[in-house]
């Protein structure tokens, strides 16, 4: 009985990891029907739980080749990072968008999100904009 229920415990907590990693997404702002990114005044939205099982689909969604801007900055109101496995991957975007000429910046980070960013700080580049 004690093994069904901690084979049930782990099963669970696997699929919670599952389904919340496939709800981080994009959203744009200000854009005109069958535009793609083009223009300066766009702004995106990144909503839901940045951790080490979403970073790959957080990769996808923010690569720096989407983007027309030279500065693209992520509202981050909804977006709520975890570890620091979602630390590094922001670390890795921004470098990409530098390698392109280009910047990213994180606006509006929630308070324990911003903390472990501070912590991070010394060994990350990940920029924090007040736009």
């Amino acid at each position: 009985m004690a093994i069904a229920v901690l084979v049930g415990v782990i099963v669970s907590c696997l699929s919670y990891a599952w389904k919340s990693s496939q709800q981080i997404e994009i959203k744009t702002n200000n854009i005109n029907e069958g535009e793609i990114f083009p223009k300066e005044d766009v702004s995106y939205s990144l909503h839901g739980t940045l951790f080490f099982g979403s970073v790959e689909k957080f990769k996808d969604i923010t690569q720096a080749s989407r983007f027309n801007q030279k500065d693209v900055i992520f509202d981050c109101e909804d977006l709520h990072i975890v570890d620091s496995s979602a630390l590094e991957s922001i670390d890795s975007q921004t470098a990409k968008y530098h390698k392109l000429g280009k910047t990213l910046h994180l606006k509006n980070i929630d308070k324990e999100s911003l903390k472990l960013i501070d912590r991070a700080k010394p060994l990350l580049d990940i920029n924090l904009s007040s736009k």
